[in-house]
């Protein structure tokens, strides 16, 4: 315990004569440690709590303690008998202020007047020197930390997402031509595309080759713009329109050349989301305020119906204000990134929780995750015309359970990217050798 708020108090109340009133000894300690809760109590519990200010007052004519407890007035209380103990709890621990027999008023008695016992509000004086709770077994033990959240996450999971088939057959989903996208169909619809090279060059072939692309863009200039983000996606054989998705927990991470380290690019417990057409992906326009639920220190919150003729595009929201851009700079570290790790968690819950049946039987909806790089903060779409992406996931199915989705840069799914391989992913053992942080520290 803190020796040296002991002696703080000891010099507080030395060479003192008169009874030492309780509110002096914590007025000292609220100088140090801030807002405690003070107990009183016998052997049978608690009598009294409460805490400091809102409920206790201190001045020169002593400590006011309320006499009303947790199970009403502090009746039948005989102040002549009753040994009491006085604690106080705050953030740094629990000290003990005295212990004693209330009828015997001795230097380091608990004084406790007759009126207190008739539930009346009275003065509660205390002598003594603070001592620390561990010193005397009299005094409550500490209620431990909760328990960490346990890891959702693993390394056999961000493969699996990253090597294995998608849960579901997507819907309505095209390309230009009318046709579904390579990432839709197995094997293998996991693709790597800029990989961990942030420039232009290292694109797919498709994108290079775009006319609708600029050709500033193209060439082995540092992009300095990061965005993770996520899509949701119905399924074959949805029939519920009673489904909300869930997102919270997303985090993005580089692993540097230079030290061999990961490194947070950014976190953030939000999402935001707004829709695309089926039709090649293309934005559509903003969800109302009912479709889309920000909460602060909670999940988001997306509606999702069957048979609409848009998607749902995620990404994270790290801004601290509306008007800061959702991208990450990324212009200090870009030519050190030797991986990227994007990860979140999501789950499906009803609508409205009034409606009987089970989601698990009528909805299938799947969550494909990815990043993106950006020449800059405020590059528009509209200028560069497409964007290839780092790479994306494989499509898992939500559950009613949380559960991770992730996208990695390593050996095992499609290499769209143009750049050396190598340049562009880590392999699998290398992934489990050195693996990136999974609860978002």
């Amino acid at each position: 315990m803190n020796e040296a708020l002991n002696r703080e108090v000891a010099t507080a109340i030395q060479g003192s004569t008169e009874t030492e009133r309780i509110g002096q000894i914590i007025s000292t300690i609220i100088a140090r440690i801030g807002n405690p809760t003070v107990e009183i109590r016998d052997g049978s519990g608690v009598l009294a709590s409460h805490t400091w200010p809102s409920s206790l007052s201190a001045d020169d004519t002593g400590f006011r303690l309320p006499a009303t407890t947790p199970s009403g007035t502090n009746t039948g209380i005989d102040p002549a008998t009753v040994g009491l103990t006085a604690t106080v709890r705050s953030a740094s621990g629990i000290y003990v202020l005295s212990t004693s027999s209330v009828g015997d008023a001795q230097t380091d008695d608990v004084v406790i007047p007759e009126a207190f016992a008739n539930g009346e509000t009275v003065p509660f004086a205390v002598v003594g020197l603070i001592e620390p709770v561990s010193n005397l077994g009299a005094a409550p033990t500490p209620a431990p930390p909760p328990a960490p959240t346990p890891t959702l996450n693993t390394v056999d999971t961000i493969i699996s997402d990253m090597t294995g088939n998608n849960d579901l057959t997507i819907l309505g989903v095209v390309d230009n031509q009318g046709n579904p996208f390579r990432w839709q169909l197995n094997p293998t619809p996991a693709q790597i595309g800029h990989g961990a090279r942030a420039r232009g060059s290292a694109a797919p072939q498709w994108w290079l080759n775009s006319g609708d692309v600029p050709a500033e863009f193209k060439d082995d200039d540092l992009w300095n713009a990061f965005t993770q983000w996520f899509v949701l996606f119905e399924g074959q054989g949805n029939s519920s329109d009673n489904v909300r998705i869930e997102a919270r927990n997303c985090y993005a991470y580089y692993l540097s050349k230079a030290t061999g380290n990961w490194v947070k690019i950014d976190e953030t417990a939000q999402a935001t989301a707004y829709r695309v057409t089926k039709n090649a992906l293309q934005w559509a326009g903003t969800l109302s305020s009912e479709d889309l639920v920000q909460v602060t220190d909670g999940p988001t919150s997306v509606r999702v119906r069957p048979s609409q003729a848009y998607i749902t595009h995620g990404e994270w929201d790290p801004r601290d204000v509306p008007e800061d851009p959702i991208r990450a700079s990324i212009a200090a570290f870009a030519d050190d990134i030797d991986a990227i790790f994007v990860t979140l968690e999501a789950r499906m819950v009803k609508h409205d929780s009034n409606i009987s049946g089970s989601l698990a039987s009528t909805a299938i909806w799947g969550l494909q995750s990815g990043a993106d790089y950006w020449p800059e903060l405020d590059t528009q779409i509209e200028v560069l015309g497409a964007n290839a992406g780092v790479g994306l996931s494989r499509t898992k199915r939500i559950l009613e359970t949380w559960q991770p989705f992730n996208f990695c840069t390593i050996e095992g799914p499609r290499i769209d990217g143009t750049a050396i391989p190598t340049d562009l992913y880590i392999t699998q053992q290398q992934l489990r050798d050195n693996p990136p942080p999974l609860d978002g520290s």
